[in-house]
């Protein structure tokens, strides 16, 4: 099957007003079995059709690979992505270098947030969560907007609002969403220093960071109960 369209030819160009010749055109419609439609469309209501025939395919973007541990992507654009990406962080023993001691200290679950804006790094933030949030919990709070219970992050390098202080780190562009998946360990292995560290983000209250690392590396959890609510 094929379709084509035609205007009035030059011959009823000239015998027809010009205003009324261009205002239609002829449209055949060549069937299989070869027999021929043809048809007299008014201009304005071919351009409607097209449009709407334009308008009504489906387009299907792929998301790629998803970083691991995601909990929701809140998307203004996606080429370039300018997004807002939040991450479950699990609750482990992490390896912290404090000027030059090297500690095993065991982390809070936490919740990292990452605001993409035109593929470059715009905003970051940590704050932590009660033990039994799991992912599963959390996945499903996110995605409902429910209340979550957030806890401020006890160590330094993040401050009272829950922003990380990235120093002089340089951060990669992310023009996919599984791109964020390396952002957490860039924080977590990163030298560690007492920069917005506050004590009163714990009820230990320790006025020195070298205090809370050395009291938390005797311990095989995290003590979540020392936490302050955000």
């Amino acid at each position: 099957m094929s379709i084509s369209i035609t205007f009035p030819n030059e011959a009823l160009l000239e015998s027809s007003n010009y205003e009324d010749a261009y205002s239609f055109c002829y449209i055949e419609e060549v069937l299989p079995d070869h027999r021929r439609i043809k048809k007299k469309v008014l201009v304005h209501n071919l351009i409607h059709a097209l449009n709407e025939s334009i308008g009504s395919e489906k387009k299907y973007i792929s998301l790629g690979m998803l970083p691991k541990n995601l909990l929701d992507v809140k998307f203004e654009e996606l080429d370039p992505l300018t997004a807002e990406i939040y991450l479950y962080i699990p609750e482990k023993i992490r390896r912290v270098m404090y000027e030059e001691t090297l500690y095993e200290i065991a982390f809070p679950n936490m919740i990292m947030k990452i605001a993409v804006k035109d593929e470059k790094i715009d905003q970051t933030s940590l704050l932590c969560v009660s033990k039994d949030f799991t992912y599963k919990k959390a996945k499903k709070a996110v995605c409902q907007d429910q209340k979550i219970d957030y806890f401020d992050f006890p160590f330094g390098n993040v401050s009272d609002t829950g922003d990380i202080c990235w120093g002089t780190n340089s951060l990669p562009d992310i023009s996919s969403i599984h791109d964020v998946e390396i952002i957490p360990s860039m924080f977590f292995d990163a030298p560690t220093n007492s920069d917005y560290y506050d004590a009163d983000r714990t009820t230990l209250g320790y006025e020195n960071i070298r205090k809370l690392y050395d009291e938390l590396s005797r311990k095989e959890e995290f003590p979540y109960e020392i936490l302050m609510i955000h």
